[in-house]
């Protein structure tokens, strides 16, 4: 009896050990889709990531852009596009471009922005090129894919009802602040109106699928100088992006000294003027590495 013991002991063990002592937790399942189109679904964590990328548009918007871009890739794939060879190149390089905006947020992403007196500095250098040069516009910008709601809102606005009532009682149009805005940054549409008229409220003005309604707010002449106050943001933005580009610079640089770089140049010119011409052209045998 004394020599099966320890062989009963050894062989508990190895059962012990081969099952894993206790039994594995189900995975949690998904959590149903939120909504359905064809094929297509609409999951939890896609909404979420949609919504956090642009927090003001209301839930359902966010569906109903969803189940709109869900009907026209559904019919992308059915005709095959994503598998034509130029729609996979162009993917290819889209994704490449992605990774390399990817990297380039790491290389950089721990300069500090500046200080106040790194903006004082460049403004005091620069300050004399900050004249506005051309006319600038303002103003509020409401929008909704419904061209009587925006109809409605107008006849409001006449009757000087606040902004803050506007997003209180249509809570599903867009009401956004344009900023200064020089004509050739605005639709033709949109600055037909604010530089072209002098009534303060737009008609309804459908771009698109979706409609528009200014309310003008501020103009600036030609002869108008920018204070430091008025541009230190973007002061502040553009020193903190060249500082992100010289030290991605510096470290390309040392990158393409270590990598050692080797170009065949006859090469290169003979494919260019290939594609430039539209005609083949013999390419050069490869030039063998020294």
């Amino acid at each position: 009896m004394n020599k099966i013991r320890p062989f009963v002991y050894v062989t508990c063990l190895l059962l012990l050990s081969c099952s894993g002592g206790e039994p594995e937790t189900p995975p949690t399942p998904a959590p149903p889709p939120l909504a359905i189109s064809g094929t297509m679904s609409l999951s939890v964590e896609e909404f979420s990531s949609r919504q956090a990328a642009d927090p003001l548009t209301p839930p359902l918007r966010i569906v109903e852009d969803w189940a709109r871009e869900a009907t026209l890739l559904a019919e992308v794939y059915r005709r095959g596009i994503d598998q034509r060879p130029e729609v996979i190149e162009r993917r290819r390089r889209a994704v490449r471009l992605v990774l390399l905006a990817e990297l380039e947020r790491e290389l950089t992403g721990e300069v500090d922005p500046p200080g106040s007196r790194a903006v004082k500095r460049w403004w005091d250098r620069q300050f004399h090129s900050f004249r506005v040069g051309e006319p600038m516009m303002r103003a509020d910008l409401y929008s909704h894919s419904n061209g009587d709601t925006l109809s409605r809102i107008r006849k409001l606005l006449q009757g000087e009802v606040s902004e803050n009532w506007i997003r209180d009682h249509f809570p599903v149009v867009r009401i956004h602040d344009t900023g200064f805005l020089f004509r050739a940054e605005l639709r033709r549409e949109l600055a037909a109106f604010l530089f072209d008229s002098t009534a303060t409220i737009s008609g309804v003005i459908p771009i698109g699928e979706h409609y528009f309604l200014l309310k003008r707010t501020g103009e600036r002449d030609p002869d108008h100088h920018f204070t430091l106050t008025e541009v230190e943001d973007e002061i502040g933005t553009y020193l903190l992006q060249q500082e992100r580009e010289r030290r991605l610079s510096t470290w390309r640089a040392q990158r393409l000294q270590e990598l050692e770089l080797e170009v065949d140049t006859l090469r290169v010119i003979a494919a260019a003027e290939s594609l430039l011409t539209g005609a083949p052209q013999p390419l050069p045998d490869a030039v063998a590495s020294p």
